[in-house]
Order: C-alpha cells, then structure tokens, then sequence
C-alpha cells in the first residue's frame, strides 16, 4: 500500500509538471530615433555671369572686386565672391554665382583714370553699387552708385522696399548737382564711355566731384557727402556744397573732354562723350551754394604789408609784398605802373613776368594756382618816371617828386595796380594811390 502510494504522488507530480505552461521573456525591442524635421529646401538662384564696368574715369587692370550676398534688410549673409578687372576699361565679371538671396554689394578697390587730370590716380580709390541680381546681371560701379548706397541703406532699415529706396536715393543725389532723373536709369546701368544725356549726366556728376582734389580728398568728400545725405536725402552742410562750386568752377572742361576721348581712342572704344559740359555749367547756374574757392590777398606777406591787399589805399615808403594766394586753375595778371615803385627782382617762381614798358614805367605779372606767388616791392622816390598816367586830382598830395602842388585842381601822379582775375580783361579792381614820404 505505501510503495502503491509513494508511485501515486509520483505519478501526480510529473502529470503536474507536463502540464505548466513555458515561460517565454519577451525580447527587447530598441526602438529607432525618430528622424528630425527635414528644413524646407531653399531655393538657390544662380547666375553664369554678374559683370559691367567700375568707372570713376574707367579703373585700371588689376582692381579687385567682391561681391557680397545681403539679405533683405542688406545685411551680409556671409557668402562673397572675388575677382579682378580685366582690362583698362573697367570691365569686370564673377561666374557661376548661387545664391539665395538677390541683393548683392558690389566693391571695388583700385586706381582709375583720372579724366580731369588727364592721368591714372596716384592712390587707390573704393566704389560701392548695391543692386537687385533679379533685375539684370550686368552693373556697372561708379560714383552714383557709392554716393546712394548709405541712404539706400537707412530707407530699407526703416521698411522701404529695396527698388523704391534706390529710385528715392537717385533722385535725391541728382537734385543736388541740379539735374533731374526724369528718363535716367538706374544708377548701376550708367556708363560714362557711351553717349546719351543720362551717362552724360553721370560724367558731369564725377568730374564735380573729382575736381583737382587728391584721391585722399576725393574720397573724403563723398563719404562726407554719403553721411550728410543718409537720413534725409538733402544736403545740408554748406562747406561741402561750396566745395562742388569750387570744384566746377575750377574745371577745364574742354581739356576733360579731350583727356576722355584721348583715353577712349586708346583703349580702342568708338565711343561718344556725351554733354557732360552743358550739365556742369546748369549746375552752376542754378546751385544755391556759393563759390568760396577764390584768391585770396592777405594783409602780410613775406617781405612786408601786402600791396595786394583790397581796401588799403594809404601807401608810405618801405618794402611791400606782391602776395596772392591761389587755389587751383585759377590765374591771377597784375599790372603795377606809375611812378615811385621797384621791384627788387622776383623772388618767387609762381609770379612771371610778361611784359614792361619803360616809357610808362609799367610791368605786368601772371601767377596760376594752385601757388602762393610773392614778391618784394619797393616804395620810394625815383627818377624813372616817363609816363604821364595820371587820374587826379587826389586831395592835393605831394607828386613824385615831393612838390606839394598849389593847384588841387591839377592832376597828380599816381602809382596804380590792376588786378585781373581768371583771364578776364575786365579788372577785378583797380588801386591808384599817391607814395607819402615821411
């Protein structure tokens, strides 16, 4: 019965065990990262070629150039371009351009033909065109597009759109050299070596501004000119209007149309020169800044009181200076006559003499700026007068020879100098004066 038993619990045990279920661990399941959000794709726009020419006068082989993306607001996104011009011309080109952007800045850092001086520029000189590459890929640089390009700059900063900033900058820069911009194109398709009254315009603008200054002047002056105009668009600073007056009344335009078109025929361009003249002299026709460029004669020269010097009309013996001073391509005649006057040789290289006539005892000088001419004068008696000059009477006072004369109403020897200014025949004024001897 207990072996019967001990098989039973046995038997139940094993019946038990066949009858569990297997227990399986499930397997561990790595699931994937989950892949970031693809950016949306950005559209590239690319360009074969973005080229044109850099031209203040045209700039010369070698002048390097970038090109920089500018976001909507005209800031750099950080992609940028370089290249080189390629010839006496000015021309320019950068090829396989992408970008995401249209805006784009031009920069342009070189030398260039100075068409008033007639000869390349002893310093280098940075021109600046912003521009919309959705628009047209071919730009040209010159001093328009560097002028607008800080007020074109403030407009978008405060919400302008870029094409109406540029057309209101255009404008504005025109008004200034009295032009207006009816039937101009942009400033970036301007092109000094072809013809038509728009580019003649733009050449008008750039001699102005060149005038005879230095690059280093040249250069100051339109920054000065940028900054000035950037918020309102008007310019409001009287010393530079007066040096645009300066500088025009100071050029020599047909010798700037002849350093143009000699520059041109040698470069190989059939080209036309436009009417660049006839905007010039509109400019200062109608400009409301004052021309301030003029000689000056200064109260004290080098070898005593200036002879020169307006309003002095009261003369005693002694050394006197001949002294002008002259800013540049201006011409200054004196003609000194009359008795009691000598001069102790010319002193000085600026003044030339041009002609004398012993039997008036008259000589005639010429100096050109931009010089300070000065010369020594004397004033006393002399036994050299010939002439018979006289424009008495002149409240009775002693002749050349110290004679006090009776008779007031009998003319009186004079001493006279005459001044002519920038080639005039008329005089600028006259000085006639009798020597007082202590």
């Amino acid at each position: 019965m207990r072996i019967l038993s001990y098989f039973g619990v046995l038997l139940l045990l094993l019946v038990a065990i066949s009858c569990e279920k297997e227990v399986i661990e499930p397997a561990v399941v790595v699931e994937p990262e989950p892949e970031p959000n693809p950016e949306p794709a950005v559209d590239t726009i690319r360009y074969d070629r973005v080229g044109g020419y850099v031209q203040k006068g045209p700039y010369l082989n070698g002048t390097s150039i970038q090109l920089v993306e500018l976001d909507g607001q005209l800031a750099p996104t950080g992609k940028n371009f370089q290249t080189q011009i390629v010839d006496n011309r000015g021309t320019f080109e950068v090829r396989n351009v992408e970008l995401v952007s249209p805006y784009v800045q031009l920069k342009a850092d070189g030398f260039y033909y100075n068409e008033v001086t007639g000869e390349n520029s002893a310093a280098q000189l940075t021109l600046y065109a912003l521009s919309n590459l959705e628009d047209y890929a071919s730009l040209n640089v010159n001093l328009l597009t560097t002028l607008e390009r800080a007020r074109v700059d403030y407009l978008v900063s405060r919400g302008g759109k870029f094409g109406l900033a540029k057309l209101q900058a255009q404008r504005e820069i025109m008004d200034i050299f009295e032009m207006t911009n009816d039937g101009v194109a942009k400033s970036e398709l301007l092109d000094i070596t072809k013809g038509g009254d728009e580019n003649a315009r733009l050449l008008a603008m750039s001699v102005i501004l060149q005038g005879y200054q230095s690059v280093a002047d040249l250069s100051e002056l339109v920054a000065n000119l940028s900054t000035d105009l950037r918020e309102d668009g008007v310019l409001n600073s009287d010393r530079l209007g007066s040096t645009l007056v300066n500088n025009a009344v100071a050029l020599d335009l047909p010798a700037v149309r002849q350093h143009l078109e000699e520059r041109l025929d040698e470069l190989g361009l059939e080209a036309t020169v436009g009417d660049f003249e006839a905007h010039v002299e509109h400019f200062l026709e109608n400009t409301d800044f004052v021309h301030t460029d003029t000689i000056a004669y200064p109260a004290q020269g080098e070898y005593g009181p200036n002879a020169l010097q307006p309003g002095v009309m009261e003369f005693g013996s002694g050394a006197y200076s001949v002294r002008a001073e002259l800013p540049m391509s201006t011409t200054v005649r004196v003609r000194i006559s009359g008795p009691n006057w000598s001069l102790i040789g010319i002193q000085s290289k600026e003044w030339k003499q041009i002609s004398f006539d012993r039997a008036t005892w008259s000589a005639e000088y010429t100096a050109e700026g931009k010089a300070i001419a000065d010369m020594e004068m004397r004033l006393n008696l002399s036994d050299r007068w010939h002439g018979q000059e006289r424009d008495g009477p002149i409240v009775n006072p002693p002749d050349s020879t110290g004679y006090v004369n009776p008779n007031p109403d009998q003319p009186t020897d004079t001493t006279r100098i005459i001044i002519y200014e920038n080639g005039s025949d008329v005089p600028s004024w006259t000085k006639k004066f009798v020597v007082k001897f202590d």
